[in-house]
């Protein structure tokens, strides 16, 4: 069965973020598939550099964002063939909604924060956004509460 060849994960390196990695990694792994993990920045928002307090140039920003990917990828999905990609873009969403179109992604695994009331309407939520745009299937996973 080639139901998920090609599994896309996006991730903001958050904690909730987490949730999808191991339903993705289970899913490739029933399927013979490999995992396609993303990470999109937005350029809006100012990257620390590596070092000191200075911000970082955009080629900084990138070397640590794809580094930081590789991290997740050789953590979080040591069992899976994982292939990390960075990119940029002003509408998450549609960024995320693109690369699975572009890349003939088969499911996206997307974790949610589960937020509600007037933190999602704020914030706005980038994993409905996915689901109600996505090329494909979209497997929205339900990230644990945040303590507080």
């Amino acid at each position: 069965m080639a139901f998920a060849k090609r599994i896309l994960v996006a991730t903001d390196f958050s904690e909730g973020a987490r949730a999808a990695f191991r339903p993705a990694q289970d899913l490739a792994r029933q399927f013979g598939g490999e995992i396609l993990l993303l990470h999109v920045h937005d350029r809006s928002v100012p990257q620390p550099a590596a070092k000191g307090t200075r911000l970082a140039s955009e080629e900084e920003a990138d070397a640590t964002l794809e580094a930081r990917l590789a991290g997740v990828a050789e953590r979080e999905l040591p069992d899976a063939t994982v292939h990390p990609t960075v990119t940029d873009a002003d509408d998450v969403p549609a960024a995320i909604c693109r690369f699975a179109r572009d890349n003939h992604v088969d499911l996206i695994v997307i974790a949610t924060q589960g937020r509600s009331g007037l933190k999602r309407l704020l914030l706005g939520s980038v994993a409905e956004a996915v689901v109600r745009t996505a090329p494909c299937p979209v497997l929205s996973v339900r990230a644990p509460r945040e303590a507080g």
